[in-house]
């Protein structure tokens, strides 16, 4: 037999012998490529990993209102969806998003939302001559001592939390909201609709 022969016979055999293992490696290098492409998806569906995100419920708090000499309590809006937006005059954020606020507001306070906003860090009266500037006609309060910004550990301003109906907190955004983004958060609160 020559030499040519012998090395196409052991190349075949080998070759045969071979076929299950490359066919198998391929397959699970296949499998891998999957399950590395599926797994953002699955990851993000709490049904599929069996894990369930904490609820987190508003606290109680009152504090004394700008638009009357009556307190501010979270529990005078039980049963309605509450935005709560933490903001002070010299914030420019805030300044940038309160037409937007007070724009929500009027579409929404007869649909079961309560907004309320809490000035947390200047006076009383740079926060009357804020609400007075933007016209704002939605209850808000002075956070004199930060007590409310504190018990929500507010990080910046503005900061705005939307709380459903059962007192569920369902968002939490730092930052600037425009219409669109507020429309968005306001229907996770809507009564009756997510919760």
């Amino acid at each position: 037999m020559s030499l040519k022969k012998m090395t196409q016979d052991k190349l075949a055999q080998f070759t045969a012998e071979n076929k299950l293992s490359v066919l198998l490696g391929v397959s699970v290098g296949l499998l891998i490529a999957l399950l590395l492409i599926a797994y953002p998806v699955l990851a993000e569906s709490d049904a599929s990993s069996g894990e369930v995100e904490p609820v987190i419920y508003a606290q109680a708090f009152e504090m004394d209102g700008y638009q009357s000499d009556a307190q501010i309590t979270l529990a005078e809006h039980a049963g309605r969806g509450v935005v709560l937006n933490f903001w002070a005059s010299w914030c420019h954020p805030c300044r940038e998003e309160m037409p937007a606020l007070e724009a929500a507001w009027k579409k929404y306070e007869n649909q079961g939302i309560s907004f309320i906003g809490i000035n947390s860090s200047d006076n009383k009266e740079q926060g009357q001559a804020f609400l007075e500037e933007y016209g704002v006609t939605y209850p808000n309060g002075i956070d004199a001592k930060s007590k409310v910004s504190e018990l929500y550990q507010v990080i910046g301003l503005p900061s705005t939390w939307f709380i459903a109906p059962d007192g569920s907190v369902e968002k939490i955004v730092y930052g600037p909201l425009d219409m669109d983004a507020l429309d968005a958060a306001i229907s996770l609160i809507l009564p009756g609709v997510n919760n």
